[in-house]
């Protein structure tokens, strides 16, 4: 753009018996007195002077002075008028009300760039160069934002609005610098207008006072509480409201456990029934990629770009045991009778407790009758124990007894059932099978043989080893 520095004209009137309003004082000599010129700048009044041509002089003395507080690229626009007074009443104003008149009536200009964005001006900048580092600079917290996080990389920030850069010649108030360009641009201009709380003042006046809504002042300031306000309390006129969307695209690498599959497999060398963990199971992992899209920083697309395993997982193998259990050696050496207790309360498994079988055992010892309680059902018996080294062996301690075993299993098997044990004043979880086994010292209780009841870290006298199966039964008492 190409632009003389002063742009305007310079008119000459004689007007006989005009008022000018703000010049001098009546001249002495009254029809004696010399005429004087009202002297208009852009059709504003800036006093009055004797000859026109001083009036000219001061008046360029006057672009001088304001053209060297702006830059070289800054022009001044003025339509200079005289207008002689013939009446003799007009006197000459002084050089310094002169020269104030002129600067607030001439109109300061300068080249700059319009930033359009979707070809609606947002503000005015000084340079193109500058426009860019507007632009840049919007774009900037939301590359900053992605780049600072793990495992993420930017791919691509862009603006989603049409932005262009034009040239104009605009009045110099009209220029902004560029931290108030960006925050025009991602606040919008009103977002940073507030207002301090003056005694008597309400929601519904303020918000009348700057032609907005109740509705919208709440929205811009999100910590009101009702219609209380607090005199200095200081409000935003209007929420922010970003005039572009930033889009950023960024690849996300992570992981993602695999989980393992779990097998089984025979073991001849322990008895039916018996399970162990022959191998440990070990989670493996992989690694996935993705493009997310965001928009002014929330996401709203997640592209799989692919995955590749990094770690294969390992199987969990379990053993069950095939080896054939050896057939009960049923003893008839049943002698003595018990007289079954009369309490049958079921047992509560509050104040059960995990306890070592070195432990239960100096409590629940051979010869012991003790409570016990099925976790499940509730159905409660009494048992003896009449032996037992690794775990504690026991028989029902009459047919009444038998036959509240029986309810719970059905039918006789070597399955693991929760129970609680009362001993001596001292409840335990434990862990029972139901099937007939071995030796026995009671006579006419229906159950020929005895069943094992497992303590915590107890072992099977087959194997010697702990039986989780026993162990998972028990734990449940106090899980």
């Amino acid at each position: 753009m190409h632009f003389t520095k002063v742009l305007g004209s310079v008119a000459m009137l004689c007007l006989m018996g005009t008022t000018f309003t703000g010049f001098g004082p009546l001249a002495p000599g009254g029809d004696h007195a010399e005429p004087a010129y009202g002297m208009f700048v852009n059709g504003q009044e800036v006093g009055s002077v004797k000859f026109a041509a001083r009036g000219l002089a001061l008046y360029d003395e006057a672009l001088e002075k304001i053209q060297a507080e702006f830059d070289e690229d800054a022009y001044i626009e003025g339509d200079v008028v005289f207008r002689q007074d013939l009446t003799g009443t007009l006197a000459p104003d002084s050089e310094a009300e002169i020269f104030d008149g002129i600067r607030k009536s001439v109109d300061i200009k300068t080249d700059a760039y319009a930033i359009k964005i979707d070809n609606k001006t947002a503000c005015y900048v000084k340079t193109k160069e500058e426009a860019a580092q507007v632009v840049e600079a919007v774009k900037k917290p939301f590359a900053d934002s992605v780049s600072g996080m793990e495992n993420h990389q930017l791919e691509n920030v862009a603006v989603q609005e049409d932005i262009r850069f034009e040239d104009e010649v605009v009045f110099y108030r009209q220029l902004v610098d560029k931290d108030h360009a960006v925050e025009i641009i991602t606040v919008g201009e009103d977002a940073s207008r507030e207002y301090t709380i003056k005694e008597g003042d309400s929601l519904w006046a303020v918000a009348r006072a700057f032609d907005t809504r109740v509705a919208n002042l709440q929205a811009a300031n999100p910590d009101l509480k009702g219609e209380g306000l607090q005199i200095g309390q200081v409000l935003k006129i209007s929420a922010p409201e970003s005039l572009v969307t930033v889009v950023t695209k960024e690849k996300y690498t992570y992981t993602e456990p695999i989980p393992f599959s779990k097998e089984t497999k025979d073991d001849s060398s322990m008895y039916v029934g018996e399970s162990k963990v022959a191998q440990e199971g070990v989670n493996g992992e992989k690694t996935i990629e993705v493009y997310i899209t965001r928009q002014n920083g929330k996401e709203i697309a997640r592209e799989p770009i692919g995955e590749k395993v990094t770690k294969e997982p390992v199987a969990e193998i379990i053993a069950n045991g095939t080896k054939k259990r050896p057939a009960p050696s049923i003893s008839r050496s049943g002698s003595r009778t018990f007289k079954r207790p009369s309490d049958l309360t079921p047992l509560s498994r509050q104040g059960a407790t995990l306890t070592p079988w070195n432990t239960v055992k100096t409590i629940f010892t051979r010869g012991s009758v003790a409570k016990v309680t099925h976790l499940d059902t509730g159905l409660t018996f009494y048992v003896y124990r009449h032996g037992g080294t690794n775990h504690a062996d026991c028989e029902p301690l009459t047919a009444a007894d038998t036959a509240v075993m029986k309810k719970i299993y059905g039918s006789w098997n070597w399955r693991r059932e929760s129970i609680i044990v009362e001993s001596n004043g001292r409840k335990f979880a434990a862990s029972m099978n139901g099937m007939p086994h071995g030796q026995y010292t009671i006579r006419n209780k229906n159950f020929n043989g005895h069943f094992c009841i497992h303590f915590l870290n107890s072992r099977t006298h087959g194997t010697n080893r702990v039986d989780p199966q026993h162990q998972a039964a028990l734990k449940r008492v106090v899980n």
